[in-house]
């Protein structure tokens, strides 16, 4: 199943999902790994306010910067137009500069 197709599976009402997406790519700035949870909305319970799950999506940058490792995330409750890929561009964007301000 696709990065994107285990996204709308997360929708799913009979879906427990909390996933590891494993390795989404890499590039000359981090390595990029992928997430999906449900967590817990506003009243402690793993249900938003209107009844239907809660799903974070996240991406984290890895990569080296003078030596240190360092690690950013990138999180954002699902919506209809969430997309790992949007996602995993957002942070190659973020990493990228990361990286460029440190050299």
């Amino acid at each position: 199943m696709g990065d994107d197709a285990k996204l709308r599976a997360a929708t799913d009402a009979s879906t427990s999902l909390n996933q590891n997406l494993g390795v989404l790519g890499t590039d000359d700035a981090a390595i990029y790994i992928g997430l999906l949870a449900n967590t817990p909305a506003e009243d402690g319970s793993k249900r938003a306010l209107n009844g239907s799950k809660r799903v974070l999506l996240g991406v984290t940058g890895i990569t080296v910067i003078k030596q240190l490792p360092v690690s950013m995330n990138l999180y954002e409750v699902k919506h209809p137009s969430s997309t790992v890929s949007r996602m995993l561009a957002n942070q190659q964007k973020n990493l990228a500069a990361l990286v460029a301000a440190n050299p």
